[in-house]
């Protein structure tokens, strides 16, 4: 019995070895579109001899360029790249996931301006469904961080911004008045190491259908989110990631941000939520129990949640493993009161710690991949 093309795609699908899928299109030439479609699908371009020449691979392999969807490029001047990455337009047709990374950071105006140019017109491609900037340096003018993301605002689906730094200060824009740029189809946002400089804060990113968002940076900055998204953004978030970083130097380890009070102010900013994350980086230098310290600014965010009612789902994720005995009861008293005046069905929390540690609230359970 033959199988139809249809099972034998979705089989393929599972197989994650790259050995193993050139084996598979060694089987039958109706094969061939399966295994390619997965081994060609994600492709890194370092800026070395070995980007060039795997750029110059599928700039003589025409028919495996279109295959590939997910392209992540390590932007940093480089002779050896230079030239061929100005073709990387016309050589990736289909890409939908674009991946920027500046490593280390580079200040965008000092790349040349082939890089540039052939950035603009990957992210300008029309195709574009998944954008992540990392690590890079703009200048105040002109605004080059702004073209990129109103090029494809209008097929993003998802968008992460990183470790973005140039001249303007937020604290000097008033709420409401930053340029706003309309995201109809974004509905996964990420915004990584947000700082009063950082051109993210910039703009007002209008989003009507945004689902996820993630907010990645220290406390002290939880504040700007109101700068950044408007209300109606926020309406339609059902997860929300809040991960934070206690943030305190080496020399004076106890020099903790305090939680700044109302973050939250009148539930305006997530009245939908029903799963809330809240990851806490602590130091691993000598502390008296940095754990403990996590541990009480979990509690202290998750009284500030005006809308906790309606919350279902709490994970709690601690870096670096936990290692120190932590005291509970301050987390335990907040996690109780969440159950007994809401919706709370479950709270996670990762790494999982040793049963002489657990609080005492009913609806803790142990993470999926540690049952």
């Amino acid at each position: 019995m033959q199988v139809p093309l249809e099972i034998v795609g979705q089989i393929i699908a599972y197989v994650e070895e790259s050995s193993s899928l050139r084996a598979c299109s060694l089987v039958d030439r109706a094969w061939l579109p399966f295994t390619r479609e997965l081994l060609y699908k994600k492709v890194l371009i370092s800026p070395s001899e070995e980007g060039r020449a795997k750029i110059e691979f599928f700039e003589q392999s025409p028919h495996l360029a279109p295959y590939v969807r997910t392209l992540s490029v390590i932007c940093r001047p480089s002779s050896e790249i230079v030239s061929a990455v100005t073709r990387l337009p016309i050589i990736f047709p289909n890409t939908e996931d674009l991946s920027l990374m500046g490593l280390p950071r580079v200040q965008w105006t000092a790349l040349p301006s082939e890089f540039t140019e052939s950035f603009q017109q990957l992210v300008g491609s029309g195709l574009l469904k998944r954008l992540y900037l990392t690590w890079f340096r703009f200048q105040e003018e002109p605004d080059v961080l702004g073209d990129l993301l109103r090029s494809c605002s209008s097929t993003l689906e998802t968008l992460r911004l990183q470790n973005l730094h140039n001249p303007i200060d937020i604290t000097l824009i008033a709420p409401g008045e930053a340029p706003e740029i309309s995201f109809p189809e974004l509905s996964t946002l990420a915004l990584a190491s947000v700082a009063t400089s950082s051109p993210t804060s910039s703009y007002r990113l209008a989003t009507p259908n945004l689902k996820f968002l993630s907010w990645e940076s220290t406390i002290t900055t939880l504040p700007y989110l109101i700068n950044i998204l408007p209300r109606s953004s926020m309406a339609t978030v059902t997860t929300f990631k809040l991960s934070l970083s206690l943030d305190p130097s080496p020399d004076n380890p106890y020099a903790v941000p305090p939680v700044p009070p109302g973050f939250f102010p009148d539930a305006w900013c997530l009245p939908d939520v029903r799963t809330l994350t809240i990851a806490m980086r602590y130091p691993t230098f000598d502390n008296d129990n940095p754990l403990d310290t996590a541990l009480s600014y979990v509690a202290l965010c998750l009284q500030q949640i005006p809308n906790f009612d309606v919350i279902e789902t709490i994970n709690i994720e601690f870096s670096p493993d936990v290692t120190e005995s932590p005291s509970w009861k301050h987390l335990d008293a907040v996690l109780a009161d969440i159950q007994t005046h809401g919706s709370l069905k479950s709270v996670v929390i990762h790494p999982f710690p040793t049963p002489v540690w657990l609080p005492h609230c009913a609806v803790l359970k142990a993470r999926d991949d540690e049952e």
